[in-house]
């Protein structure tokens, strides 16, 4: 699937994962820190080899198809970036920096990873007083590395040294004779919603989401037609209240919160809202083994 992708000219399939620490960080110390965890003491399997190793190599196109390959000069001062410009950075500058990030092209023979340590961050909280001096880190990976558990996986056990336990979410049961329909049904009922969805998308008013009054798509950095937000972050105890009250599934409650992201984009911006409003978003296989870095989907 990431074979498709213009890895080095613009990416679409790239990930930014924002981190927020007390105080400053040290340049060097945090330096050493990543070069010790990750590259010259990285966690090992019970066989001895490295779990990570995709960590110091790149990827090779072969017949259509992309290949791991070694690194034969890696250095960490080509993943490693420290943002001290005296700069008071905000929520916004913070935005900013990761829709610059998650849009920039990978270099060839390198591994596709990077850490930025951005200093001097000062979030608000929810009374709109900053909370002090942070220090942000922004971690840019290809997707193609593995999936949102992997990466969740290698931060808390390679970084954090915390250990992760990997839990199947509970779903609504479903009656024998239901499982079997749905079971049987699946390879038609997939394609048929797969083919209305790409159909519909054609005629879609979010094709227009990111065009300016000229009907041009706006680009970003390199050519990238990508966009960055957030918003406030939400208790998981309140997701599952939403989906407990409505015996659906985590998942299901994630896309209806993006779906009503967009349609309140819509009417921010006073455009027409389309009866369907199709958004695509694969998610990783929910209780796959953690230790490496994989695409479980």
């Amino acid at each position: 699937m990431f074979a498709v992708d213009r890895l080095h000219e613009a990416p679409k399939c790239n990930i930014v994962v924002t981190l927020v620490g007390e105080g400053t960080v040290d340049n060097e110390a945090a330096k050493n820190f990543i070069l010790q965890r990750l590259v010259e003491s990285p966690p090992k399997d019970s066989l001895g080899a490295e779990r990570y190793p995709e960590l110091k190599q790149h990827l090779v196109k072969w017949g259509g198809y992309y290949f791991w390959k070694q690194c034969e000069n890696f250095s960490i001062d080509d993943h490693f970036t420290i943002i001290d410009d005296g700069k008071i950075y905000t929520e916004d500058d913070l935005k900013a920096l990761a829709q610059k990030y998650v849009g920039l092209k990978w270099r060839k023979g390198k591994p596709m990873w990077d850490v930025v340590f951005v200093k001097n961050y000062e979030p608000k909280n929810t009374s709109g007083n900053c909370g002090g001096p942070r220090t942000a880190c922004l971690l840019r990976v290809h997707h193609s590395l593995g999936d949102g558990y992997s990466f969740l996986y290698l931060l808390m056990e390679a970084i954090a040294g915390k250990e992760v336990i990997s839990v199947v979410p509970n779903y609504f049961s479903r009656s024998l004779p239901l499982l079997f329909i749905y079971g049987i049904t699946f390879p038609f009922r997939a394609a048929w919603e797969a083919a209305g969805l790409f159909v519909a998308c054609l005629h879609s008013y979010s094709l227009r989401l990111y065009m300016n009054p000229d009907k041009k798509l706006v680009k970003g950095p390199d050519g990238c037609t990508m966009k960055v937000d957030s918003s406030i972050s939400l208790p998981i105890s309140l997701v599952k209240d939403v989906k407990d009250h409505f015996k659906t599934s985590f998942a299901a409650v994630q896309f209806a919160a993006m779906a009503g992201a967009l349609r309140d984009f819509h009417l921010e911006k006073g455009m027409e809202t389309p009866h369907i409003l199709p958004c695509l978003t694969v998610l990783p296989y929910p209780g796959h083994k953690l230790y490496k870095l994989r695409n479980h989907m």
